[in-house]
């Protein structure tokens, strides 16, 4: 089977076409993906921000309480006025979070975060009302169980803190260039968790002078262990991606909690099993509030800076998706003009000249090639069919004048003939008539 120009050229137009038509889809999906992974990014980046926003306030919220309950008397009204302020800190973030997890629509799990959110701020709204209850009595009166009420709120820290975790696809936070700054964060969050805890039993022996049971000794060695642990995993990987803002909270951390405060543990910890620490409680209590307040210091600014990459990632996808679809116009409008060159340039030309040819082989010399010319080589084809035309208009011409001459002898022929005929005739005449005569006289 012969395909003609026309019908190749419109097969060879269409394949690259399709060709690149099919690289820009592909483009165009790939731009899509990672423009939608980068606001996943982001999207989880602001969830998170508002889960430690809340964590934090709730655990100082389980400190102030857990101490409170240590003591025989009614909660003081500086503890209360504490408290509360740690309560709607941490009820305002919450709020927050139910917002930002109600916008994340592209967070897998989000619905469920939410709804494990409610269900935990439920359990935390019964802990409290006890709490409450207990903290204005005196020790003697408080209600059965009331020493177990910290334990609860820990309880609530740690399943939210495996609730966010759930929603932390590893994919979508390496998309958003996340991955390490999450890691920090959590860190930072683990220091100032377990520091927290650990601060509390030691708080209460300060306040009370009294020897820390062994069980609680061990416990607050265990916490001290898990903040040397994230620490050390912090240092080892703080120089990657951490703004100034971070690297100068990881410094004022150090200086603030593993050395200043790690003297002041150390020398309440070699005094355990005796009591007599040498420092009182409100001292105590105002230096380890330095110490937790750089870990939220550092926290916050790890978050900021979850944030910021989150949204400069997510403006380079938008931009590469931008940058994507003008190469996809380009090669739409290169598709369209290779199509029209093929179709109009090439194959158009080329049935005209064939026509043209065609008229001429049938000694049509009316034709026209100029309608077909240009600099490639069917405009050299058009200008050969030119001359080819003019030649045959020669020959024509030629032809027609040799058969004029043709025609002119012939007649001359017959002329000459004719006369010839009639002189004879003539001469035969004269002699029959001589003949006749001299017959006659005869």
């Amino acid at each position: 089977m012969q395909l003609s120009i026309r019908v190749l050229g419109l097969v060879v137009g269409l394949a690259v076409t399709g060709a690149l038509a099919a690289k820009s889809v592909m483009g165009t999906l790939e731009s899509l993906s990672q423009r939608d992974g980068a606001r996943a990014a982001g999207q989880i980046a602001r969830v998170l921000d508002s889960a430690y926003e809340a964590l934090v306030p709730l655990s100082l919220e389980r400190s102030v309480t857990q101490v409170g309950l240590s003591i025989a008397t009614p909660l003081p009204a500086d503890f209360r006025r504490l408290l509360d302020d740690q309560r709607r800190r941490s009820d305002d973030a919450l709020r927050d979070l139910r917002a930002r997890l109600g916008a994340a629509d592209r967070v897998p799990g989000a619905p469920a975060l939410r709804a494990e959110i409610d269900r935990i701020a439920a359990d935390v709204a019964g802990i409290r009302r006890r709490a409450d209850d207990a903290l204005a009595r005196p020790a003697a009166e408080r209600p059965a169980g009331a020493a177990e009420l910290p334990a609860g709120l820990i309880q609530a820290i740690d399943a939210s803190e495996r609730a966010v975790r759930a929603i932390k696809d590893p994919a979508i936070l390496d998309a958003g260039r996340l991955l390490g700054l999450d890691s920090a964060t959590n860190r930072a969050w683990r220091i100032r968790e377990f520091g927290g805890r650990a601060r509390t039993v030691l708080a209460i022996a300060t306040l009370h002078g009294a020897p820390i049971p062994d069980d609680r000794l061990a416990y607050a060695h265990h916490l001290s262990g898990g903040v040397d642990q994230a620490w050390l995993a912090l240092t080892a990987s703080s120089d990657r991606g951490l703004s100034p803002a971070s690297r100068a909270a990881v410094d004022g951390l150090r200086t603030a909690y593993f050395e200043r405060y790690g003297e002041l543990t150390s020398a309440v910890l070699a005094r355990a099993r005796t009591g007599g620490y040498g420092v009182d409680f409100p001292t105590f209590f105002a230096r380890s509030n330095e110490a937790m307040a750089a870990a939220e210091a550092l926290t916050a600014a790890l978050r900021q800076d979850m944030i910021r990459t989150a949204g400069a990632v997510e403006v380079e996808a938008t931009r590469a998706l931008a940058a994507q679809l003008a190469v996809d116009l380009a090669l739409a409008l290169l598709g369209v003009g290779l199509m029209w060159f093929l179709m109009v340039r090439v194959s158009g030309r080329l049935g005209r000249l064939d026509a043209m040819m065609r008229r001429l082989a049938a000694g049509d010399l009316a034709i026209d090639p100029r309608g077909v010319s240009g600099g490639d080589e069917i405009g050299a084809m058009a200008r050969t069919l030119a001359v080819f035309r003019d030649n045959a208009g020669r020959l024509a011409r030629l032809g027609e004048e040799e058969r004029a001459r043709e025609a002119r002898s012939a007649a001359e022929r017959r002329a000459a003939l004719l006369g010839l005929a009639d002189g004879f005739e003539r001469a035969v005449g004269g002699v029959v008539a001589g003949v006749s005569a001299a017959a006659a006289q005869l």
